[in-house]
């Protein structure tokens, strides 16, 4: 019976396995509607040329493609175009950083698709295993034109964009692979007239194109939303740009285009900053734009303290980095995307030569959430030098290895406000940069022949969630890097293809206080109120009642009818200031008189006689400030999270005690999820591989993450299995011997019963004898 009993202990075990497996993979193997995981390695890209006869017929696209397996498996890549395989790559085989450029020429886009139309078709590329890959857009001619930016595979792409574009000839391209409807909110800097404003309708495995390239549009796209009911990706810029605000008539002809972020991944504080190792003079633009109303931004460097406000969703602050300060840090109180702008100074003189000038370069910056831990690229060109910048905290090092697994050291690192500084290097062919800590990484060149910049890498995950919101919540329930931004109405308000999934709290509207009774006519007195006490907002009710009263009286307002007496209030006395005020708590009063008035209209004194208020109104009248850690019109909130006391009228802090975050509204936000320290600036992830158990010194927590359970389970369950097997073996033997026992007994009795009988015989056949 063991043997037999081993067998079915063993199937047992693999059948036990195989479930926990399965129900392991269902459960943490898709995270469906509730996260998204945003990389710039993946297995899927379309890209495209912009839809211009002229780009089309002389640009061609470079694609730098670096694979993520880290054992040398050979990643073949295959690009198509109008269903058709044009081109195959193999990686892995010849470089030890995996690497492998392919040229896709415009002359591959079929005839028809020359002239300028709104659906085109893009280039898919498709590997085998994860690659990275940056994409460079070059003019066939001459290599004058250039553009580039770091491609988002399609498993990160979103539901909703918002983008950002230069002055003239702009142009908007979305991509889909599947047949959907998006929705476009159109922002143009100047008029400008287009079929595809509001809803779109896209198709599979093509390519919406709004485009002004052809058109004399001089403004810009800033601003724009688009939003679809399935992922799409969106790529945006200009098919050239020029040299703005310059008097000279000459201009650059040099395109600009980006591959954007969901507004998911918009985050609260990036780095901006300034190459110094290039020796041709060009100025840093930062163009930071809004998604939410009354978006607070501060621009913080070593020697200066900027605070902006941007009233409105989707409008814009710009500023240009000054002097030789080292990287900026810009914070906010709501989720921003910034774009980084390189241009050159303008023209001294029309005689230089207009082809020996450097055109334009745009990035995104990353919010420093998304930075990652290693980035690897390749350049299009051995022949082309560019320039990597490093954005790391001070205290981690960074390895950069060439394509040799040789180290390369900065030429120059700048500090900025801590704890954060810039290293750049150059760079020529192959490279790879990792670290233990999260860093940022850009590539870009400035120079006679080509002008650009991108990201070289990101990482984000997402955690949404998706159910039903409670008005007002504070979270994004939608996944759109909004919130409690739609109104509940039972429509499709905000256009995202949800309804009432993150909506704002209604506020019924109020009646405020009755006016003076005046005279409507000769026997006639009227009054009114307003309902703006509050006003109704999200869908709130109107306020019930009149606005309006009307009584009848003798004689209103006639000169030759007696004029009784009213009564009105006098002004009021001064505050009385003259007792001490320590903590700003004690009351104080002033006091007003109902003097009598010979008037034929009016009514008599309402409302109190007295009114009492804290101290603190004594400083604040009298132009002194609030007490320590206190701020307000009347002093009336605190900041005791500030490090140092905030200032007096907004609230905003130099930093935040450990524990708690967002100076900008005295730290009364506390540190988040994976969040510790001093303004929630370290990681519970990279100190304890988890949350933590508090949020000012990080203490860590045993944690008991599912695969710890699963592991748990995979020793106990095989040793309980084996023991309740065991158990009921040992239960059968007994059951058996009983069985046995039972027969035996049941034998042994009838044996003695007929012993008895022959004994009971015996005597009476002896007597017989």
């Amino acid at each position: 019976m063991l043997p037999k009993l081993g067998r079915s202990l063993l199937n047992e075990m693999c059948y036990l396995i195989f479930a926990w497996s399965l129900l392991f993979l269902v459960k943490f193997g898709d995270t469906g509607d509730s996260g998204l995981q945003i990389r710039h390695n993946g297995t899927t890209f379309l890209i495209l040329i912009p839809n211009l006869p002229y780009l089309q017929r002389r640009s061609f696209i470079n694609l730098c493609m670096t694979s993520t397996v880290t054992r040398k498996l050979e990643n073949k890549v295959e690009v198509s175009y109008d269903g058709k395989l044009i081109d195959v790559a193999y990686i892995g085989s010849h470089s030890s950083l995996q690497t492998e450029n392919l040229k896709l020429y415009g002359h591959n886009i079929k005839e028809n698709s020359r002239v300028s139309s709104w659906r085109i078709e893009p280039f898919i590329i498709t590997s085998r295993y994860p690659i990275f890959l940056s994409v460079f857009v070059f003019d066939f001619a001459d290599y004058s034109s250039t553009a580039s930016f770091q491609a988002l595979p399609m498993e990160s792409w979103g539901r909703s964009y918002v983008i950002v574009t230069l002055n003239q000839h702009s142009s908007l391209h979305i991509m889909t692979i599947r047949a959907q409807e998006a929705w476009v909110e159109l922002k143009c800097s100047t008029s400008c007239s287009t079929p595809h404003n509001g809803s779109v309708q896209l198709f599979s495995m093509r390519a919406v194109t709004i485009s002004f390239c052809t058109e004399r549009f001089t403004g810009n796209l800033t601003g724009t939303k688009i939003t679809a009911q399935n992922p799409i990706g969106v790529i945006a810029g200009n098919c050239w740009s020029v040299t703005e605000n310059c008097k000279s008539v000459a201009a650059i002809k040099d395109m600009a285009l980006e591959m954007f972020l969901p507004t998911i991944s918009f985050g609260k504080e990036f780095i901006t900053f300034k190459v110094y190792s290039i020796r041709f003079q060009y100025e840093v633009e930062n163009l930071i734009v809004s998604v939410t109303d009354n978006t607070r931004v501060a621009i913080i460097s070593r020697r200066s303290f900027v605070r902006v406000t941007i009233p409105k969703a989707g409008d814009t602050h710009s500023f240009s980095l000054q002097g030789q300060d080292g990287p900026e840090i810009i914070t906010s109180n709501h989720p921003i995307q910034v774009m980084q702008i390189l241009r050159p100074y303008c023209l001294k003189s029309a005689a230089i030569n207009i082809n020996h000038y450097n055109g334009v370069a745009l990035s995104l910056l990353l919010p420093t959430n998304m930075y990652f831990n290693f980035y690897t690229w390749s350049l299009p060109n051995p022949r082309f030098s560019a320039t990597m910048v490093i954005i790391k905290q001070i205290g981690f090092e960074v390895e950069v290895l060439d394509e040799n697994q040789t180290t390369i050291d900065s030429t120059t690192w700048k500090a900025g406000k801590e704890p954060w500084q810039v290293g750049e290097f150059k760079i020529h062919k192959q490279y790879q940069a990792s670290s233990e800590s999260l860093f940022g990484c850009y590539v870009l060149d400035i120079d006679i022949w080509i002008t650009y910049m991108h990201m070289a890498g990101y990482s984000l995950n997402v955690e949404c969630n998706t159910s039903k919101s409670e008005p007002s919540d504070n979270i994004d329930n939608d996944c759109d890097g909004l919130i409690d931004e739609e109104i509940e109405d039972g429509r499709d308000s905000d256009h995202d293809f949800f309804v009432d999934e993150d909506v704002k709290k209604k506020i019924n509207g109020e009646w405020s206080k009755w006016e003076v009774w005046h005279c409507a006519n000769d026997t006639h007195q009227t009054r009114e109120r307003y309902c703006n006490s509050p006003e109704p907002e999200h869908g709130g009710n109107m306020c019930q009642g009149t606005s309006k009263e009307t009584i009848f009286v003798n004689l209103c307002g006639a000169i030759t009818a007696l004029k009784p007496n009213f009564s009105v209030w006098s002004q009021w006395s001064e505050w009385d200031c003259s007792i001490p005020c320590n903590d700003g708590t004690q009351l104080i009063q002033r006091l007003r008189q109902c003097v009598t008035v010979d008037t034929a209209y009016g009514q008599h004194c309402v409302g109190k006689k007295g009114d009492i208020r804290p101290c603190s109104i004594c400083k604040e009248n009298s132009g002194g400030v609030c007490a320590s850690f206190h701020w307000g019109e009347a002093c009336e909130k605190e900041c005791y999270n500030c490090q140092d006391p905030c200032s007096k009228q907004e609230g905003i802090c130099s930093g935040c005690k450990a524990g708690y975050k967002n100076f900008l509204n005295a730290c009364e936000e506390a540190c988040g999820w994976n969040e510790y320290g001093e303004n929630c600036k370290l990681s519970c992830m990279e100190k304890c591989g988890a949350d933590c158990g508090e949020r000012m010194f990080g203490t860590c927590l045993v944690s008991f993450s599912p695969l710890y359970i699963l592991m748990f389970l995979f020793l106990i369950l095989p040793i309980y299995t084996m023991l309740y097997a065991l158990t009921k073996h040992k239960q059968s033997l007994i059951v058996d011997e009983q069985s046995t026992y039972s027969k035996f007994s049941s034998t042994t009795s009838r044996t003695t019963s007929s012993l008895t009988g022959l004994r009971k015989q015996s005597p009476k056949k002896l007597n017989r004898n």
